[in-house]
């Protein structure tokens, strides 16, 4: 008789699929930059090849994910700790990016001897949206390098 056991979904794999999602976010937000700054074909091209065949691959992974796992590890207190520092440093380095993002418009703004940026609504849009995905990545590297084990522990 086969067994109808489920393997416990692992909190890596879940900060792993919270890299890749954050990743997917500031590409996404980036070409959809691109493409509208630059008008390019080739660009509208790779967006109308990129944004289905992303979407599609999004849905067949959580049906893989839902059918093989039955449930999610519950979070220890370690995982908590760890979480927590991460979303901190992660909230640093966004804000360490907003701070360079500024700097790299003064200097730009000065180098063209003018100061003055026409920013339009979408720009804004999707600088939030691309800060969003780099917070998600950052927090999910800094989790992960927090998460692993010392050489020093493996070698016993």
């Amino acid at each position: 008789m086969k067994s109808n056991y489920k393997k416990l979904f692992s909190l890596k794999k879940g900060t792993l699929i919270s890299l890749f999602c954050g990743a997917f976010i500031m590409s996404a937000t980036a070409i959809v930059a691109l493409k509208e700054k630059f008008h390019s074909k080739t660009l509208v091209n790779f967006s109308n090849f990129f944004f289905p065949t992303a979407i599609i691959l999004g849905i067949a992974g959580f049906l893989y994910i839902g059918v093989k796992y039955q449930k999610a590890e519950k979070p220890d207190e370690l995982y908590r700790e760890l979480e927590t520092k991460s979303t901190a440093y992660a909230g640093y380095a966004l804000l360490l990016a907003i701070w360079f993002i500024g700097w790299f418009m003064i200097l730009w703004g000065n180098s063209r001897h003018n100061e003055v940026f026409h920013i339009k609504g979408s720009d804004v849009i999707n600088l939030g949206l691309f800060l969003w995905g780099f917070h998600y990545f950052i927090k999910s590297i800094i989790f992960l390098v927090l998460d692993r084990t010392p050489k020093s522990e493996e070698d016993e």
